[in-house]
């Protein structure tokens, strides 16, 4: 057991309450089943890049490690509220506007600008031109009219499976404005693009315990093999002996480039 009533259990204490229910809101959000707390407890020290020390030091007047203990409280604030409800044989899961709510903070860390360029992207875009081209569609535009394809979706962009998988769950992460390639976004739909990136990757991963690795990549332009003039991006799983020779990835688009 790690008792230390001062450094980590005071940097553990230091962590607002309220991002820390934002952030359980999110990674829920992000799940399709109720989760026990054990695994919150792990997923949002993930999140939060906590030491191993941070997630298990406790207190001396407690049986749990602090970071427990900060988590239930804000787990607590959220029943209040009528965001989470545990009722399920102790597995947490969100109420429709705990969803709701969740959905708000994801679209604001998309959107928000100054989030964007305090992470080092330094965008100063007004985000509100974003908003406004939101419903910008293109008639006949495959990637406009995706129907009923969504597996996975926040405010500025939509996951779907590619219908001409190279690998089995292959997707597709594309912008909902329509935007002829990645160079044409403005930043918070790459912000939002690259949301959905982390959370299809990881619900792949689940799925499917054979994933043993991604090539992720997009193609800008007819000459880099565009075919579709809406932006784009691949999330192709790779497993181990799907192809003979993996060494290279990408820089096989270029015939006899992959091996150097």
């Amino acid at each position: 057991m790690t008792t230390r009533p001062h450094g980590w259990v005071r940097d553990i204490e230091l962590i607002d309450t309220g991002k820390v229910a934002d952030a359980l809101l999110i990674v829920l959000n992000h799940g399709s089943r109720p989760v026990a707390p054990a695994e919150i407890y792990g997923l949002l020290a993930d999140r939060f890049e906590l030491t191993h020390e941070q997630r298990t030091v406790r207190r001396e007047t407690r049986d749990e490690p602090a970071w427990h203990n900060r988590v239930q409280t804000a787990r607590n604030h959220l029943v209040r509220d009528g965001l989470l409800d545990d009722g399920m044989h102790g597995l947490w899961s969100l109420t429709d506007a705990g969803r709701a709510r969740a959905r708000a903070l994801e679209n604001l860390q998309a959107l928000c600008y100054k989030c964007n360029a305090n992470k080092g992207a330094r965008d100063d875009t007004d985000f509100r031109n974003v908003r406004e081209g939101h419903d910008h569609k293109i008639k006949g535009c495959p990637f406009c009219e995706i129907g009923g394809r969504v597996v996975s979706e926040n405010e500025l962009a939509y996951a779907i499976r590619d219908v001409y998988p190279v690998t089995p769950l292959h997707s597709l992460i594309i912008p909902k404005r329509h935007a002829a390639t990645f160079f044409d976004l403005y930043e918070p739909e790459r912000r939002a693009m690259n949301l959905l990136l982390d959370g299809v990757r990881n619900a792949i991963m689940s799925a499917d315990t054979s994933v043993a690795g991604f090539n992720v990549g997009m193609n800008a332009g007819e000459a880099a093999g565009q075919t579709v003039a809406h932006a784009h991006t691949h999330l192709i799983p790779r497993r181990k002996g799907d192809v003979e020779q993996p060494r290279g990835g990408v820089r096989g688009v270029i015939p006899g480039a992959a091996v150097y």
